[in-house]
C-alpha cells in the first residue's frame, strides 16, 4: 500500500514540477518533452485509483507508461549529449538537441530518467530468499 502513496506522490511532483518549468521558469518544452510528459502525465490519476482498488492492471499501466516514458528519456538524453540535429524538431518549438539545464548543471532529460526509474523501482516486487 505504502508503493501507491510513494508513486502517487512522486508522480505528482513531477507534473507539477514539469509545469512549473515552463510556465513559470519559461523553459519552452521540445517535442521530446512533450512526448514524455504525453506518458507522465496519466501516471499520477491511474497511481490514484490504484490507490483504493490496489489493480494488477494499473499497475501494468503505470508500468508500460514508465517504460514508454523512460526509453524516450534516454533517447533525448543521448541526442542532447551527442548534439545530434534532428529535422523532426520544428522551430515552434526548441530544438531537442540543445542542452536545457536545471541549476545549470543538471539535463532536463536525466531528472525524466530519474522519475521513470524511480516509478519502475517502486513497482518491482523484491522477494525475500529464505
Amino acid at each position: 500500500m505504502f508503493k501507491n502513496y510513494f508513486i502517487f506522490i512522486i508522480s505528482v511532483i513531477s507534473l507539477l514540477s514539469s509545469l512549473i518549468l515552463q510556465y513559470i521558469l519559461k523553459i519552452e518544452p521540445c517535442n521530446l518533452c512533450w512526448y514524455q510528459r504525453i506518458f507522465l502525465f496519466p501516471i499520477p490519476f491511474l497511481s490514484y485509483i490504484n490507490i483504493n482498488q490496489n489493480s494488477e492492471l494499473l499497475k501494468k499501466c503505470i508500468k508500460l507508461f514508465s517504460i514508454i516514458g523512460l526509453t524516450i528519456a534516454f533517447i533525448h538524453l543521448i541526442i542532447q549529449t551527442f548534439n545530434i540535429n534532428l529535422t523532426s524538431c520544428s522551430f515552434e518549438t526548441t530544438n531537442c538537441s540543445s542542452s536545457q539545464y536545471l541549476f545549470d548543471f543538471i539535463p532536463i532529460p536525466l531528472l525524466s530518467i530519474l522519475i521513470f526509474s524511480i516509478i519502475l523501482i517502486s513497482l518491482t516486487n523484491f522477494k525475500k530468499k529464505c
